[in-house]
């Protein structure tokens, strides 16, 4: 039996205790039930509400171990690339998302950057990381153009503070260019939270053709 089952069964208890030692004499007023019944159910209903905090958190912290994990075997691919043909680039699976008309980084976001910026200063300091800022279709295309400079520069300034070399991370902005529209049906113009994976930076990492400082 849980905490939810053992609560109830305490407050119960305490009620028969009640009733049992006023006997027929004296019983029981209807109000003091409703009082103690409204207790009972106030402590079930918070008990409920810290198991469900508890279930999103467990799912958060599910969903940051995935993506790290996908990180950490992009990153793996990366130096394969690096280490068979010494030349070219690839485009990492990992987007930061931003909420609607917003170019802050998301707290979800930040782990996932900084285990990025430390990855990337251990094992590919002089590779060449362009950041590619891109927004929904909500907004004229100047607006869009603006805000996703600043969605790509924010994330530069994210990993150049956490370690990264400023002269090896680049910003550019594509905004709402059509043929980069993850899914150009949402919008976000009506449901804020629609279109979301149209407003992202991506990655783009590239090998300069110091091999040497590369230690390959």
């Amino acid at each position: 039996m849980g905490k939810k089952g053992s609560s109830l069964k305490t407050a119960v208890a305490a009620l028969a205790a009640v009733v049992l030692a006023s006997g027929c004499s004296h019983l029981v007023h209807v109000e003091e039930l409703d009082a103690r019944f409204a207790g009972i159910n106030s402590s079930l209903d918070e008990h409920a509400a810290q198991l469900a905090g508890l279930a999103g958190l467990a799912a958060a912290v599910a969903d940051l171990e995935g993506r790290v994990s996908a990180l950490e075997d992009d990153l793996a691919a990366l130096r394969r690339q690096f280490e068979e043909c010494g030349c070219g680039g690839m485009a990492l699976g990992l987007p930061v998302y931003f909420d609607f008309n917003e170019d802050a980084i998301r707290d979800v976001d930040m782990p996932v950057l900084d285990e990025f910026a430390r990855v990337m200063q251990l094992e590919h300091g002089n590779a060449l990381v362009t950041l590619e800022g891109f927004t929904d279709q909500a907004g004229s295309v100047a607006h869009n153009y603006d805000l996703g400079r600043r969605r790509a520069e924010n994330v530069r300034s994210y990993l150049v503070n956490a370690g990264m070399n400023s002269d090896r991370v680049r910003a550019v902005s594509y905004g709402e260019v059509a043929n980069r529209q993850v899914n150009p049906g949402n919008t976000g113009a009506r449901v804020p939270q629609e279109g979301i994976e149209n407003r992202r930076v991506t990655f783009v990492l590239e090998w300069d053709g110091r091999a040497g400082e590369l230690g390959m």
